[in-house]
């Protein structure tokens, strides 16, 4: 009943139309509702569909928004991995968060096929977006043994195959050739 009631409150406090108090707002709602996927996992996930609905209405920034749900799911991926994962496809609709490769890793560490699931589809975001950054994010991921688990070679050899994908086209393409370089660093 309280768990209900607190979600509640916390959801309609981010309808408000309080834009200077938004980031806090999101801040407090990542927390809450951390709190509530430890206990029951119906109502977080309730409040996480209205959670995702109004950060998707009010327009807020689409980065921060994959940082906060990407954030929510390694708060909960011991407790919830599935959850964690359905979060961090959430994510990337929104963006390319900074810490999804720490959400794959952990996810790793727990249920390997959904990191690696997670991987694949972090890995098709960065390659329609052609996101640089993104893409040496994603290299940690694909080769940093997190606590001592890696990916498997499958994977790895996905993402070595979009790393060549993508220095071919940046040799055959003038428009590319600029990017040339910054993805010859992340292939090194």
């Amino acid at each position: 009943k309280y768990l209900k009631k607190s979600g509640k409150l916390t959801i309609n406090s981010l309808e408000s139309d309080d834009k200077p108090d938004l980031a806090e707002k999101l801040k407090n709602t990542q927390k809450t509702l951390q709190i509530i996927a430890n206990l029951d996992e119906k109502l977080s996930r309730n409040l996480m569909e209205d959670f995702i609905k109004i950060i998707s209405e009010k327009g807020t920034d689409s980065e921060k928004n994959a940082d906060t749900l990407a954030l929510i799911a390694i708060q909960i991926v011991e407790k919830n991995p599935q959850m964690a994962f359905s979060l961090g496809l959430k994510s990337l609709g929104f963006g390319n968060s900074v810490q999804i490769s720490r959400l794959i890793g952990e996810l790793n560490v727990i249920d390997s096929k959904l990191a690696e699931q997670l991987f694949l589809a972090a890995l098709a975001n960065a390659k329609a977006r052609f996101n640089l950054r993104f893409i040496s994010r994603l290299s940690v991921a694909a080769f940093n043994n997190y606590k001592g688990k890696p990916l498997s070679d499958l994977t790895r050899r996905s993402f070595l195959t979009m790393l060549s994908e993508f220095l071919t086209l940046s040799m055959t393409n003038e428009q590319e050739k600029p990017n040339l370089c910054q993805i010859s660093m992340i292939a090194a």
